[in-house]
């Protein structure tokens, strides 16, 4: 424990300012971290989106229905129950649906 003479002054805030630039930099860093995310989860969610309506118009699936915690139920032509899927496995399984149906009809 430090102890400090009367006479002598205890140091401000505004003699490290170094320390307060670094942190608001550090912040500004953190908010342009969360606005690209923001960006990118939209940018996943909309790409999702066409490529279910792609599936549902070629008859790959009957739904494809995105869930509050941003998982998707995913409703096949098949015997297959509605799956839910995470947001990586729903755009997984729709873009191998499309790439499937490009190759089908490119040959």
């Amino acid at each position: 424990m430090v102890i400090f003479p009367i006479n002598l002054p205890i140091p401000l805030s505004s003699s490290f300012p170094k320390y307060e630039l670094e942190s608001g930099i550090q912040r500004e860093n953190n908010k342009k971290q969360t606005m690209k995310k923001k960006k990118v989860i939209a940018h996943i969610h909309n790409r999702i989106k066409k490529l279910a309506v792609g599936a549902i118009d070629r008859g790959d699936i009957k739904s494809c229905d995105r869930q509050s915690d941003d998982s998707y139920i995913i409703i096949r032509n098949t015997e297959f129950p509605p799956t839910i899927y995470t947001t990586v496995g729903a755009g997984t399984l729709l873009y191998l649906l499309n790439s499937l149906a490009r190759e089908t009809t490119e040959t």
